[in-house]
């Protein structure tokens, strides 16, 4: 704090800041009788107004206004719990006057004094309003942070519960693949020996053509089969009571088959006798016993 200026007896002197306190940048002047101690002090549970300090201070007999420089030392204003913040420095002029309050001018330093203080205070709530107002939208921040670490954790439960499907599909899925390859054994399987039962069934069906071939072929020897009975039989066969030709040239030229076949259609009512029944040969046997000479003779088929 800078000493205090003598009077030097010229109570109309005006004391004018020089060139040296132009360079001096921020210079920290104070009252005579405003010092450190008369400044706020801190108090974590309420704020301070430097307006009301100012106002509760007396009067200086030497006016200088205060540059906010000064106000550094003073102490954190908290504007809610847990939120400090110190005032703005303003940039004043450095080049004004001082005053000197001599008794010709005491009636004009109350004005002035109480002009300063009002601008001051102006000032000073203008900036504390401005920064209640960052101070509530860093609030309004906070809370939109709040919400969206609400939300993230949110999400993070949710992307948490979508693996957790991811995996128990995955799982699914390789058991379904598993079943898959086992299904498609089983099928190859299958086609395997469907192929050995289409095999075996075209065997068999060249089996049955053969035997229906075969079949054919027996049916076709059958009639062959009855003639070669009938060859085996031929001697069985014995017709007798047919009258025998008188005349020797009438028996040479007599037919015994056609006597036969006439006598099988005529007689024992066979239908087509001529056509289906064929005699190789028909005979008239000789006299098979001697006492009889005018017996007939039999005839052999």
């Amino acid at each position: 704090m800078p000493p205090k200026k003598k009077d030097t007896g010229n109570p109309q002197r005006i004391n004018i800041s020089t060139g040296k306190n132009k360079k001096r940048k921020n210079a920290q002047v104070f009252p005579d009788n405003l010092n450190a101690n008369s400044l706020p002090e801190k108090r974590p549970d309420s704020r301070v107004s430097p307006s009301n300090t100012m106002s509760s201070q007396p009067q200086p007999g030497l006016f200088q206004p205060m540059n906010m420089s000064s106000m550094g030392n003073m102490s954190n204003y908290q504007t809610q719990p847990g939120a400090f913040y110190t005032p703005q420095q303003m940039n004043i002029p450095h080049n004004t006057q001082y005053v000197n309050a001599s008794p010709q001018f005491q009636s004009s330093a109350p004005q002035v004094n109480s002009t300063y203080n009002d601008t001051f205070q102006k000032t000073v709530l203008d900036q504390l309003m401005s920064l209640d107002n960052r101070l509530n939208k860093l609030d309004s921040i906070e809370k939109q942070l709040s919400t969206l670490t609400t939300k993230l954790g949110n999400m993070d439960t949710r992307v948490t519960t979508l693996e957790c499907k991811v995996k128990d599909v995955d799982t699914r899925v390789k058991e379904v693949e598993v079943s898959r390859a086992f299904d498609s054994q089983t099928c190859e399987d299958l086609k395997s020996k469907n192929i050995e039962l289409d095999k075996a069934l075209q065997t068999e069906r060249a089996k049955v053509a053969e035997l229906a071939s075969e079949l054919k072929t027996l049916n076709s020897v059958s009639d062959d089969i009855e003639d070669l009975r009938a060859r085996s039989m031929r001697c069985n066969l014995l017709f007798h009571g047919f009258p025998e030709e008188k005349s020797h040239e009438a028996r040479k030229s007599e037919h015994c088959a056609k006597l036969v076949l006439d006598y099988l259609n005529d007689k024992l009512e066979i239908a087509r006798a001529h056509e289906n029944i064929k005699i190789e040969r028909a005979h008239r046997l000789g006299a098979k016993y001697d006492f009889f000479a005018n017996r007939d003779q039999w005839l052999l088929c």
